[in-house]
């Protein structure tokens, strides 16, 4: 059957989405489809798109191609009591080339989780699966790869604040080569502890310390080594002006690696310190419209190095001329740098950039279409260098 969901008592109920979103496309639902008994809120959705890149293999000698990409999913939600909710999303994706069929993907993603809210407590236990073919941040290659993660967290209201303690599990699969690495090298399996406490100052604002250790081992330690991670940061959130909102946090992560990279000493980075942190500002100058700039630094396991620092900054802006039609801009820049060398090399950098134009409408209440095209160029003083635009216009449906 079919109809609107009815609000029911319960603390649970802060829990909520607003919206139904397919890939990253928000758009209102055209009905809820609930079960007879209430309980079980589901929405089907699906997206058809076409597209090109320019520069499929992230190559100096560009080889370009169009291709077609379909998602069909189900999101719901499930509220078993007053207290307990059950979130989940799947999509399953298909991206078809006209001619480089071997970058052809079957993948998706399902995201899951189980919220349990008390009187002064939260506890949630979450899963998490996709196939994917992201562009490498090292590299820019399109690597196929799969995740499975697990978590557990559990929040404690306090007077003025809050105190959290998580586990997360998981591991990542490669499903092929990469142009420096075997699948097999650069699979691994991490787990990581995080705890913190947030003091709220105000009703709009608060300041938070966090913690975390960490561990990564990989299937073969031929290239990439087995890992330790330890990290602190403090942050500051809050209110700085009627519509502007600041987050900002800062702190140092340790790495260390059980050899140097690839058991040749030149490396010299067994142990990696990263200054990490990010400052994100919202402007939301109208209804439906903002603006985002962020500046971030943070660390990660290299191609061709124990780690690699990562530092840049990220502009989005989005305007809505009405609550259907959105338009607006983004851009990215940033810098990868390499922990260590080998003797007589430079140290690994690449620097990339990126800037793009976008515009969604939705037609009717739960079908909608898009657009979206963007350039990147990406710079390398060992590696390949790469320019790459990319488009692509979907239609997509929510039910």
């Amino acid at each position: 059957m079919t109809g609107v969901l009815c609000p029911r008592a319960g603390a649970v109920e802060g829990v909520d989405r607003p919206e139904v979103v397919i890939d990253d496309f928000r758009m209102e639902p055209l009905a809820n489809f609930i079960t007879e008994n209430g309980i079980h809120e589901f929405h089907p959705k699906g997206l058809l798109g076409l597209g090109y890149d320019s520069n499929v293999y992230a190559t100096e000698d560009a080889i370009g191609d169009g291709f077609v990409r379909g998602i069909a999913g189900i999101e719901g939600r499930i509220n078993s009591t007053l207290f307990d909710l059950i979130v989940y999303d799947l999509e399953l994706e298909s991206k078809i080339y006209f001619q480089e069929s071997d970058r052809n993907l079957l993948g998706g993603r399902f995201d899951g989780e189980w919220v349990r809210e008390g009187m002064e407590s939260t506890t949630s236990t979450g899963v998490h699966w996709a196939r994917i073919d992201d562009p490498l941040i090292e590299t820019g290659e399109n690597i196929q790869r799969s995740e499975y993660y697990g978590n557990v967290v559990h929040e404690r209201e306090r007077a003025n604040g809050s105190w959290n303690a998580g586990l997360d599990l998981g591991r990542n699969q490669f499903d092929e080569d990469g142009r420096t690495f075997t699948a097999e090298e650069r699979s691994n399996w991490f787990g990581l502890l995080n705890g913190g406490w947030i003091w709220q100052f105000s009703e709009t604002g608060d300041t938070s310390v966090n913690g975390t250790v960490g561990y990564r081992t990989y299937d073969l330690d031929t290239r990439f080594q087995d890992n330790w991670v330890v990290g602190a940061t403090a942050g500051w959130r809050g209110r700085i002006g009627d519509r502007t909102f600041l987050n900002a946090s800062a702190g140092l992560e340790a790495r260390m690696y059980a050899d140097d990279f690839v058991h040749n000493p030149a490396w010299d980075d067994k142990l990696v310190l990263v200054p990490v942190g990010v400052v994100l500002g919202r402007w939301q100058y109208r209804e439906f419209s903002r603006v985002d700039l962020q500046f971030y630094s943070r660390a990660t396991d290299s191609t061709s190095a124990n780690a690699a620092w990562i530092y840049g900054t990220v502009f989005d802006w989005l305007h809505a001329f009405d609550e259907r039609w959105r338009a607006g801009a983004f851009g990215t820049w940033y810098t990868v740098r390499d922990s260590g060398s080998n003797t007589g090399e430079p140290i690994r950098t690449r620097e990339t950039w990126q800037i793009g134009a976008k515009a969604e409408l939705e037609m009717v209440r739960g079908i909608g279409g898009r657009f979206r095209v963007s350039y990147a160029s990406s710079d390398s003083n060992v590696d390949e260098d790469f320019d790459r635009l990319e488009a692509v216009i979907e239609m997509g449906i929510v039910f």
